[in-house]
């Protein structure tokens, strides 16, 4: 039966032999098939005689007798025609990969345009409702941390679980599965703010970094041998590897039997533990080949440290610090009340729960302010865990108070870790810094 030509992209003509009845012939590199086109025939007589003429049609050329000889009389044609093919298709692959690519970039620009700029920190509106240090006390000529000045600002949010309900429920689609931007969602707004703001002066020891961990990785030759074939564009491609792969584990497959058997005839006859290279190093002078490679295991979550020292200059200076550590205190330390979990002890009686159970410690903004603003070109940070607190109440070596007990000079040392994962996402949109 006649079939009508697939028409490849990268099919090229042949020379047809005349005796085959083929007036054009091609060849598709794609499944390796020969076509023949035959030309319009009158049968039945003239047109004038009531005679038709049959539709030109290709047809795929069947006869082993007639593609040995297309084969033989196109040789340069057809290995032209096969290399065409592979540079189209690697062409259209690597176009495809860079479409694909240029997508994924786009959505995570989509993504990051979604999600918008963390909301810059701002200066507390009402500065009496704050706990500051150093505090101005006029009437003692004593001056302070005033609305133009650089301070650290620590804002108190509480813990904001990231797999609840509440926090989710917008990141769930119509059909029920998790947005991908639901995995960067990392808006602060998310949060419940809490407790007085504290204001400070800004330390001597600012400092951020980023850490990744990279590990040294073995893998053995085999592996080896697999990842280079799982890497193969094209089926064909990975199947030919494939077919490399086990060709090589054969070849080595005499050694690895011999290594085998005298490890285990020694862990049975003395007990001795031999590895593969401790038998082939003993005995041949050579290992199996490493291939160590390293490789990428996860980002770190940031952490750093801000110290304090904090001298009572006056009453209400003391009043500040004494409210400053305790404040932090309370911040680090867990909640007897866990609150509502999994769904019970809503009405906050469930005793079983109450007693089962403990509320995580709240969480820390940590914001480098100038002049009332956040200054741009400092370290910023997602929200916080307080890991550390460390007070010395006698730190310059004597003990020291004012006439009401409090301790005229303290060291507070200040312990952080990010709660989120920072990506190069955040960096671009500025999000931290």
């Amino acid at each position: 039966m006649s079939a009508v030509y697939p028409g490849s992209v990268t099919s090229g003509n042949l020379e047809p032999i005349k005796s085959q009845g083929y007036e054009k012939v091609k060849f598709d590199p794609l499944d390796g098939t020969y076509y023949g086109y035959k030309s319009p025939q009158w049968a039945g007589g003239a047109a004038a005689a009531g005679g038709s003429a049959t539709i030109g049609q290709w047809e795929p050329i069947t006869d082993t007798t007639k593609t040995d000889a297309l084969a033989k009389e196109n040789k340069d044609a057809i290995a032209k025609i096969r290399d065409d093919h592979t540079v189209a298709v690697e062409t259209r692959e690597y176009e495809a990969e860079k479409a694909a690519k240029d997508a994924l970039e786009a959505s995570k620009i989509d993504i990051m345009q979604k999600l918008g700029k963390l909301a810059p920190p701002v200066a507390p509106a009402d500065a009496s409702k704050c706990y500051r240090y150093p505090m101005p006390d006029p009437a003692a000529g004593e001056g302070g941390l005033g609305a133009g000045d650089d301070y650290v600002m620590f804002r108190f949010y509480n813990y904001s679980p990231p797999f609840s309900k509440e926090k989710n429920g917008s990141n769930i689609d119509e059909n029920g599965n998790v947005k991908f931007e639901a995995q960067f969602s990392y808006n602060q707004t998310d949060y419940t703010e809490i407790g007085n703001p504290v204001i400070m002066y800004v330390p001597e020891d600012i400092s951020t970094g980023y850490r990744a961990n990279w590990e040294g990785k073995n893998i053995s030759t085999l592996a080896t041998d697999g990842l280079r074939a799982m890497a193969q564009k094209g089926f064909g491609n990975k199947a030919l590897g494939a077919v490399q792969t086990a060709a090589n584990f054969a070849n080595r497959l005499g050694p690895l039997i011999g290594a085998a058997t005298l490890q285990e005839a020694t862990s049975r006859l003395t007990g001795d533990t031999l590895s593969y290279n401790d038998i082939f190093g003993g005995i041949s002078g050579a290992i199996m080949n490493p291939n160590t490679e390293l490789l990428y295991g996860g980002p770190q979550l940031r952490n750093f440290t801000l110290n304090f020292k904090l001298y009572a200059r006056h009453e209400n200076e003391a009043k500040q610090i004494s409210g400053i550590i305790r404040q932090f205190n309370q911040i680090m330390l867990p909640s007897m009340d866990p609150g509502v979990v999994l769904g019970f002890n809503k009405d906050d009686k469930n005793e079983g729960i109450r007693l089962g159970f403990i509320g995580v410690p709240k969480l820390v903004q940590v914001s480098y302010m100038h002049g009332g603003k956040e200054n741009p070109h400092l370290p910023r940070f997602k929200m916080c865990a307080l890991t550390n607190i460390d007070t010395n109440y006698t730190p310059d070596g004597a003990y020291s108070v004012r006439y009401d007990g409090r301790p005229v000079a303290h060291t507070l040392s200040l312990s952080f870790q990010e709660t989120k994962v920072c990506f190069a996402e955040d960096i671009a949109s500025g999000n931290v810094r």
